[in-house]
This record gives structure tokens, sequence and C-alpha cells, in this order.
């Protein structure tokens, strides 16, 4: 469920989302502020139709299509078209989306979300550190003000 994360770290990143007054303060010392979701998996995006999700059980509460999506390979076309709209959603908001592939594939999705040169595909505990100092090493401007 890659697109129920992504919509939580898009509302929570928001200007209008649920910590708007956290997203929105000013920092107070003429610095620029800029947003960032890092979205990291250790598995592909497979949505399965018996579990209790987000949207329910989908097949019986038929929150998202009246025949509640018995047509698995369109039940999981819907969630991946889903996490690539909250994706360029973030993005076309300022948010910048980093993406990180943990011991899994790096799958077309998973590069189209992140924004330009910020997907990473991380193997081992040495290429996930590599990748964590990459971004912080983009953003090295951070920092925190209470």
């Amino acid at each position: 469920y890659h697109d129920v994360g992504m919509i939580w770290g898009a509302r929570l990143s928001s200007e209008k989302g649920i910590f708007a007054s956290n997203v929105t303060l000013d920092p107070g010392n003429n610095s620029s502020i800029s947003r960032h979701i890092v979205f990291m998996t250790d598995g592909d995006m497979v949505p399965s139709q018996r579990y209790y999700s987000a949207y329910g059980v989908e097949p019986l509460s038929r929150r998202i299509t009246s025949d509640g999506g018995s047509n698995y390979s369109e039940f999981v076309r819907r969630h991946q078209q889903r996490f690539i709209a909250v994706c360029n959603a973030a993005k076309a908001k300022g948010i910048r989306v980093w993406v990180i592939a943990f011991a899994t594939n790096l799958d077309s999705s998973m590069t189209d979300c992140a924004s330009p040169n910020s997907s990473f595909l991380s193997l081992n505990g040495d290429e996930l550190n590599n990748a964590f100092v990459s971004i912080a090493q983009s953003i090295s401007d951070l920092r925190l003000t209470q």
C-alpha cells in the first residue's frame, strides 16, 4: 500500500494539510523553507483484496468501485495510479520526493514518483547509509528552529 503511505506523507507536508500551522511557520531567520518526503520501502506494492486497508476490505466495502474491484489487475492498477497521482500532487506543491527501495526492486512507479535525481536502490546496509548521506548532502542547509 505505497499509495496510503504517500498520502500520509503528503498530508503531513502540505501547506493545507493537517499540520498546516507547523508547515507554514515562518522560521524567523530570513531563511527559505523547503519541504521533503523520504519514501522508503522494503517491498513491492502488492495490495490484497482480502485484507482490511484504509479503504476497508475493498470488494466488500465498495467504497472505490460499484463492484468492489473484483478484477485483481484493475485493483492493483488503481493503487499504482493513486500512488503516482499523490506523488505528482506533492511535487506540484514544491515538495521534493525522495524514494529509497531497500532490498527490493526500484520499479518504474517508484522512479516516476521521485523528484528528478531522487531515487535510490539500496541492496544492503552500506548502500542504504550512502543513500541517506546523499540525501543529507542535498539538503545540507537544513536547520531546525523552535
